[in-house]
């Protein structure tokens, strides 16, 4: 009904008169200047005979006002409905949408006029229709509600929902509002969350297991030690060509053993790349050794094709080691999923000045869409407890702070790892073993062994003098000092860990009273994984040999000590 003022009361008294019967409203100014609402009928009436004017007036300013402002809370509401990013969707009593926002076909990645027309379920993912169905009977019992669903959007993906209901009145009657967000990406950030957690828990497990593994790595090691050196040296003093045999059987038995343990020494240890010259081959045999018995019981065949003359090269033997272990681990898994024959190649090369390792099975491949994703952190196709995304990106870094690169090569059938290294020659010295008939170089050093296990002790000695070097064996630092006053030697092997006076705390004399001496001392151990000694090896520079250990290794250990 239009809004009259005093301005138009003539004409509309002209009208009445015409006999027209007029119902209006108007504002009207009170003497105080204030502005009201009346409601006016007016009508043309016969009172004795007369013709007159009727007109009945009441006054509707509080209804006026009220009336203004329920239209701007409904402004206001639709603003807000309209507006907000949380999809919004009106239900009447029987499940009917009777409105949404258009954040609801937004979401969903329809136009407004396909999101109405389509049936609501068509959108839930078939995974949550359980979920949905129960939601929808609370909702037609007026209930409130919550709930997280998946649903499909008009693009085929699939998103993650969080809903949640209340009831609602409106135009007098009830109603359920849903309100929906979106929390797909929410949910990938806290499952990439979780992963991280279960990294940081495994890294402090292993951490919380460091003093331990260094205990039982050094009880080991020493009788490792002693078993790789007594063979090696009675092969060179047998000449019955069976026994020959027999011992070395055993030294391969034994030297596959002290690879395994320092395989899964490299892996444990937390430590700083250390650039070493190490031969590829090497490195690929000693991860093989380390899970061959998984592969073996997975009935996974292993073909080996490794280039005899590769050269060594400049690499952190533990962390290319690593990248080998990785490779292997996870065609194992993808292969332990498939149907016999199950097989995985190696293979090794140099070209031009590149070496090369090779690592291929005969799986299902890795599916063209995640291709691009393989080497991303977190990223990963196994199960939660199974993989943790992270060993293709460790490893590609890996490679790439080696100044190669670790990539994904196209393959017939199953997946192929190319790892890439560029070649660095070693020019390190040799020294020269006795040859088969007691032969050697006349070398005229004189070399003080330093350590508590007298095993350990004797086979260095034998190992020393059996390539023509003087030798002299102590049990403690302490002992090492006494002797020291009254003799003079070359070079100082000592052990680090020992009763009485450890090496640390003769290095620490030796470079103080000694230090010609200290310039020629090496370390060797078998307890790498202590907190203590990574440190101790790191302050001091000096050569270390870690248990077990072989006689050439002694004997090169010894040749970067010569002058």
């Amino acid at each position: 009904m239009p809004p009259y003022t005093l301005k138009d009361a003539a004409r509309l008294i002209e009208r009445a008169i015409d006999g027209e019967k007029l119902h209006f409203e108007w504002h009207r100014k009170n003497r105080d200047g204030s502005l009201h609402w009346d409601e006016v009928y007016l009508r043309r009436a016969s009172i004795g005979g007369q013709d007159r004017i009727l007109a009945f007036t009441r006054e509707i300013t509080a209804r006026k006002e009220a009336e203004a402002a329920l239209q701007a809370s409904e402004e206001q509401y639709r603003s807000i409905f309209q507006a907000t990013s949380d999809a919004l969707i009106l239900w009447d009593s029987t499940g009917q949408m009777v409105d949404a926002n258009p954040a609801a076909w937004h979401m969903a990645g329809y136009s407004k006029q396909e999101f109405f027309s389509k049936p609501f379920h068509e959108i839930i993912h078939p995974d949550s229709m359980d979920a949905y169905n129960r939601y929808r009977t609370k909702a037609l019992d007026n209930k409130a509600s919550s709930m997280e669903i998946r649903a499909i959007r008009k693009d085929g993906t699939v998103i993650d929902l969080e809903s949640r209901s209340i009831p609602m009145p409106y135009r007098g009657q009830p109603h359920l509002l849903s309100i929906t967000r979106d929390i797909t990406e929410q949910k990938r950030i806290a499952e990439e969350l979780a992963r991280q957690r279960e990294v940081l828990r495994q890294s402090e497990k292993l951490s919380a297991m460091g003093e331990l593994l260094a205990s039982v790595a050094h009880e080991l090691n020493n009788p490792l030690a002693i078993l790789m050196g007594r063979t090696a040296l009675l092969e060179s003093k047998v000449s019955d060509e069976a026994i020959r045999s027999d011992v070395q059987k055993i030294n391969m038995a034994a030297d596959r053993c002290g690879r395994i343990v320092r395989t899964f020494l490299s892996m444990a240890r937390q430590k700083p790349p250390e650039m070493t010259h190490a031969n590829l081959n090497q490195i690929v045999t000693s991860a093989v050794d380390l899970l061959a018995y998984a592969l073996r019981t997975a009935d996974i065949a292993l073909v080996m094709d490794l280039d005899e003359d590769l050269p060594e090269s400049l690499m952190d033997a533990d962390q290319i080691g690593q990248i080998i272990i990785n490779l292997l681990v996870n065609a194992q898994h993808v292969l332990e999923e498939c149907s016999p024959p199950r097989r995985i190649w190696i293979t090794t090369g140099q070209r031009d000045d590149r070496l090369f390792c090779r690592i291929g099975d005969n799986g299902p491949g890795i599916a063209e869409e995640i291709k691009p994703r393989i080497f991303d952190p977190f990223f990963t196709t196994k199960e939660a407890d199974i993989g943790t995304g992270i060993g293709l990106s460790v490893s590609q870094g890996i490679a790439r702070d080696h100044g190669g690169e670790l990539c994904l090569e196209e393959n017939e059938q199953g997946a192929l790892f190319v790892l890439w290294l560029d070649l660095k020659l070693s020019d390190k010295p040799v020294i020269e073993r006795p040859g088969a008939d007691g032969t050697h170089r006349n070398l005229q050093e004189h070399i003080l062994i330093v350590d508590d296990e007298s095993e350990i002790s004797e086979l260095l000695q034998e190992i020393l003098e059996s390539a023509g070097l003087m030798a002299t064996r102590v049990s403690s630092g302490r002992e090492a000092l006494d002797w020291l006053e009254n003799h003079q030697c070359d070079i100082l092997l000592c052990d680090i860990r020992m009763p009485d006076m450890d090496g640390s705390a003769l290095w620490r004399i030796l470079r103080q009273d000694y230090s010609d001496l200290a310039a020629h001392t090496a370390f060797i151990t078998g307890d790498t994984l202590s907190a203590n000694i990574s440190p101790f090896l790191k302050e001091t520079a000096r050569p270390c040999l870690e248990k077990p250990f072989t006689p050439e290794q002694v004997l090169e250990l010894v040749a970067g000590l010569t002058d």
